[in-house]
């Protein structure tokens, strides 16, 4: 009985493990694709374009006057692609977002793309 009970708690803790780690290495897989359909984006594309190619954004931001110059560098909207599962993530797009700046016609300016 004994040897039982420990193969139940060493298979419940596998299952725990696997649960937990499975959607960290997922996000691995997800960011890689993420990070390769964006080198796709071109200057000049439509947002019509970029959400065919990456979907709907995690995040997305818009700015005008001095906060459009000052946050966004001079783009008047940022669309954010998280590269990984971070679930104590509150904040704006990070370095190892993809994000995708567009100007005031919703045409792409630049396109941010990690290196990892």
């Amino acid at each position: 009985m004994k040897i039982a009970r420990n193969l139940a708690i060493a298979f419940v803790l596998l299952l725990v493990a696997f649960l937990v780690l499975e959607p960290l290495r997922g996000s691995s897989i997800r960011a890689k694709a993420i990070r390769a359909k964006a080198a796709t984006i071109q200057v000049g594309d439509s947002t019509n374009r970029v959400r065919f190619v990456l979907g709907e954004p995690a995040e997305s931001i818009t700015m005008t006057g001095i906060l459009q110059t000052l946050i966004l560098d001079g783009a008047a909207e940022r669309w954010s692609y998280a590269s990984s599962l971070n679930l104590l993530k509150f904040h704006f797009t990070d370095t190892n977002d993809v994000a995708v700046y567009f100007d005031s016609a919703g045409r792409v300016m630049r396109v941010q793309i990690p290196r990892r």
